[in-house]
């Protein structure tokens, strides 16, 4: 008998394909609106940042405000930390919101991956 931990990976569940177990793991992508109305996409929020796709890019430190299609609509401002091009010609943004209420963050959290 060893004291070593079992390293033995968890049973899965049979019935489960590949595809569901992959839908499950994905961060849930969410339509987004600009303030001036341009529409772009929410990636993903991590707790502190939210990473959205945006048609224009924005400077360090400029404001951003967009509202988050959740099942309400959700308003979020934030401060950019940087636009990177995609290949597609959109930009990649991180944000860091300035002002989050409980209720909004919990919200946010719809975004995170499982």
């Amino acid at each position: 008998m060893s004291d070593s931990p079992d390293t033995t990976p968890p049973a899965r569940d049979m019935g489960e394909s590949a595809a569901e177990r992959d839908a499950a793991q994905a961060p849930r992508v969410v339509s987004l609106t600009l303030s001036d109305g341009q529409p772009g996409t929410a990636l993903g929020w991590d707790g502190s940042f939210l990473r959205v796709r945006l048609p224009v890019p924005f400077a360090p430190g400029a404001p951003v405000r967009v509202v988050l299609a959740l099942d309400s609509p959700l308003p979020v401002e934030g401060k950019a930390l940087g636009s990177k091009r995609g290949a597609d010609g959109w930009f990649d943004v991180r944000l860091r919101p300035v002002t989050l209420p409980k209720s909004s963050r919990l919200a946010l959290d719809a975004l995170r991956n499982s």
